[in-house]
């Protein structure tokens, strides 16, 4: 006759959690292939079709990834295509899902964002642009020249919008530099990127005595581009402001306030300007024509500024006043009175004392 086995006894609470724990490090119970495949998406062939907007015909990429949107970017596709004609197959896609495509034509990036249903519709039409060197449909819209002050040196930011209208559309890009923008004497660790896609993309600089030259594919429409460098400040910062496009407006933000800026055509202060900076608008500027600032060094930037500096030494500052004192609403009592009042304490907690022994 076997031996009876005891009853299983249920699982304490704390048992309970250690063993929920230990699946969850142990990465949980296995998941089954259909709930998995419904995580990542289902795989499909996927049908695209580039076409060169400049020419209206057929275009053979360089290089089409697709990254699917999930808090981050998760490549999910990354290959030549064979042809203006194309299939990517086995592509993991959810209907609902958010995806970005970035496709190289010609050297350069063009991004979409598009829904899993609409990857999933059938042929996607990817329209691009012929790459042209001509510039007579380019202009710097928008120019803010940032100069902050630290220490003895220049935080310099530039932030310019740059127009294409060519016609027919098509992008322009010269890779010894598609515009230039001046520099400061001495500027060091200049950088530039534009943001098309989801993430910055980077811009080659080369610097060349007082300008900096761009090799940024400028796209038909708007585009947009940040400069950054550094360049030494001791006592006067030469600053010129300018492109080889002709440039529509501009203005430039120089912080601390207590900087003094000298310009001849400078507009006089903007009454817009951020807090801690001092913003003067400029003129117009044809292509290649610059205007140059001096900037005399104020307050060193980080440092607090006395605010009661130049208030003179027979200025009256009125503090607020202690407890106690006139003018405190708490309705303390007059130090005179309150001493009196402990004293009488005292005297009665000792006569209570002596009538008790």
């Amino acid at each position: 006759m076997p031996t009876p086995t005891a009853p299983r006894r249920p699982l304490s609470p704390a048992a309970t959690l250690a063993l929920t724990l230990t699946l969850a490090l142990a990465g949980g119970p296995a998941v089954p292939a259909a709930d998995a495949q419904a995580v990542a998406g289902s795989p499909a062939d996927l049908q695209f079709f580039v076409r060169d907007a400049t020419t209206g015909q057929p275009a053979a990429a360089e290089r089409l990834v697709i990254d699917y949107i999930a808090g981050r970017l998760n490549t999910i596709y990354d290959a030549q295509p064979s042809g203006p004609s194309f299939t990517a197959p086995g592509v993991p896609v959810k209907d609902i899902g958010q995806y970005v495509l970035t496709l190289w034509y010609q050297g350069v990036p063009y991004w979409w964002q598009k829904r899993g249903s609409d990857l999933l519709a059938g042929p996607l039409q990817l329209d691009v642009f012929s790459v042209t060197e001509a510039r007579e449909g380019l202009a710097l819209t928008g120019l803010n020249v940032v100069v902050r002050q630290r220490g003895a040196a220049a935080e310099l930011e530039i932030l310019a919008t740059i127009a294409n209208e060519t016609r027919p559309q098509a992008t322009v890009l010269l890779p010894a530099g598609t515009f230039a923008l001046p520099l400061p004497a001495g500027a060091a660790a200049v950088e530039a990127s534009y943001r098309r896609g989801p993430d910055p993309t980077p811009v080659t600089v080369t610097v060349a005595g007082p300008r900096a030259a761009l090799a940024m594919p400028l796209t038909p429409g708007a585009n947009q581009v940040r400069l950054v460098a550094r360049a030494p400040w001791d006592d006067v910062l030469e600053l010129a402001v300018g492109s080889d496009l002709a440039v529509a407006a501009w203005s430039l933000l120089v912080a601390p306030p207590s900087v003094l800026i000298e310009g001849a055509g400078l507009l006089a202060p903007d009454e817009s300007s951020a807090p801690g900076y001092v913003r003067r608008p400029g003129p117009p500027l044809a292509a290649g024509e610059s205007l140059v600032v001096r900037l005399h060094a104020g307050t060193p930037a980080g440092e607090p500024e006395q605010l009661f500096a130049s208030e003179p030494e027979s200025a009256t500052v009125a503090a607020a006043p202690a407890p106690g004192e006139a003018g405190d609403k708490g309705g303390g009592l007059p130090l005179p009175l309150a001493a009196l009042l402990v004293l009488v304490i005292i005297g009665a907690l000792v006569l209570v004392r002596r009538s008790r022994s």
